[in-house]
């Protein structure tokens, strides 16, 4: 509604100034706003529009040109469409890459509190010889008596950025080894267990978790597996955590969690409208293990629930973090505060010979969509029963408190054995599926 408010009373304050105002397009005018010579140009050509039009600052109308406003600009400038732009909260001027994934992420990003503040964006200034508006790539302490990099200074960089959030609590679907023949692994997704070797999360410090409840009623509930909110509607998990045989359909969502002991007037709890599992997830087999959940309303973001961003590939995640509420060790009792436990990448090779083809995985490992993670050093660090369709997820280098979402934890050996690793559906290969129901 008040978005509806706001594009009527701009359209009427155009028209007035139609009324008193005539300069053509490319004609020098003066705006009294900025105290500023400007031009007259296509309003949809001039940056500094945007934040002004934030903030209720109105452009000064020059005159129209069709059914398009020619505005007095006092950029520098000009950009060949701002619709490649978005004004965030923060003041700054964000660019678009075309990719709905990272836009969205980039808009969360601006336009919500995080716990950190390493953001990079363009912001104006007055020219040093006070003549028109320009616009510098600022990077608040990017580096310890730095300064903000110009505009061109380092035409490299891509101006994104992307984050991830602190995670509530959860218990998920695990997996289970069992021998047959003592020949071949069948892996079995079972709810149970979280991290072994992990440490205990900070509040706020994971805000993209999620737990998923089971069962009638959200009293009763058992939260059984975990997921991630990446919007305002929708949570990225495990396919397999859509539906168990022992307790039935995923029916609800949790957030803003830290400890299970939390009170329950603590949590955002929200009903699941849809569950949706990739077209090529086919159980048994344990490809394609992702799904998004859609709640039934909008969530609410706060410090303690914020979207995760999805990574869209093109890095080489050495190491990552996973969290979860599942249990301690095999067989053990699950975790009451989120952990949050650091695990190595295991090369193409070693996840090829770690999962060779069996009934569950008819063609073994699937480097282009499955990753593998564990522990390489003599430490018992995994992911265990109950961190099912939780995230695995990578430092951003905008901040320490920004993460990517790189796997869906899915599978694998019994947790707690020194160089056993666990298989993590690959995010940057179903972000096209992603991007088409989450932001069509």
């Amino acid at each position: 509604m008040s978005k509806y408010v706001f594009s009527v009373s701009f359209c009427v304050f155009l028209y007035i100034l139609s009324v008193k105002c005539q300069l053509e397009e490319g004609a020098d005018c003066f705006s009294q706003a900025d105290n500023l010579k400007g031009r007259c140009v296509n309003l949809k050509r001039c940056l500094s529009v945007l934040t002004d039009i934030r903030t209720k600052k109105y452009p000064q109308l020059c005159s129209f040109s069709g059914r398009d406003p020619i505005i007095c600009c006092t950029d520098c400038e000009l950009v060949n469409n701002t619709s490649n732009y978005f004004a965030g909260a923060d003041g700054a001027i964000y660019l678009k890459s075309g990719r709905k994934a990272k836009d969205k992420c980039l808009e969360y990003i601006a336009n919500f509190d995080y716990p950190c503040y390493l953001k990079i964006g363009l912001r104006k200034r007055v020219s040093s010889d006070k003549t028109c508006l320009e616009y510098d790539v600022v990077i608040p302490f990017a580096a310890v008596g730095g300064t903000g990099a110009f505009r061109r200074q380092f035409p490299h960089m891509e101006y994104v950025a992307s984050l991830n959030y602190p995670c509530p609590k959860r218990e998920g679907l695990s997996r289970q080894l069992e021998y047959m023949d003592k020949k071949c692994f069948v892996y079995e997704a079972v709810f149970g267990a979280v991290a072994v070797g992990g440490k205990d999360a900070n509040r706020s410090e994971f805000p993209q978790m999620a737990l998923l409840g089971y069962g009638d009623t959200l009293d009763t509930a058992q939260w059984l597996c975990g997921g991630s909110v990446i919007s305002e509607r929708f949570i990225l998990t495990a396919a397999h955590c859509v539906f168990s045989k022992s307790v039935g359909t995923v029916k609800y969502a949790a957030m803003g969690i830290l400890k299970r002991t939390d009170p329950p007037e603590t949590w955002q709890r929200y009903n699941v409208k849809r569950a949706i599992r990739h077209p090529e997830y086919k159980p048994p087999s344990k490809y394609n293990d992702i799904a998004l959940l859609e709640v039934d309303r909008t969530i609410k973001f706060n410090k303690d629930v914020l979207p995760a961003c999805l990574n869209t590939g093109g890095g080489n995640e050495i190491e990552a973090t996973a969290t979860g509420w599942g249990t301690l060790g095999h067989r053990q009792s699950l975790a009451d505060i989120l952990q949050v436990v650091q695990l190595e990448q295991f090369s193409a090779e070693e996840c090829f010979a770690a999962y060779p083809p069996h009934r569950h995985l008819q063609n073994g490992y699937n480097h282009a969509s499955q990753s593998c993670y564990g522990s390489k050093n003599n430490k018992i660090i995994d992911t265990c029963e109950g961190d099912s369709g939780g995230p695995l997820q990578i430092t951003s280098k905008f901040g320490s408190c920004i993460y990517d979402i790189i796997g869906v934890t899915s599978y694998g050996r019994p947790c707690g054995v020194v160089g056993n690793t666990g298989m993590y559906t690959k995010v940057e290969y179903y972000v096209p599926w992603i991007e088409s129901i989450v932001w069509p």
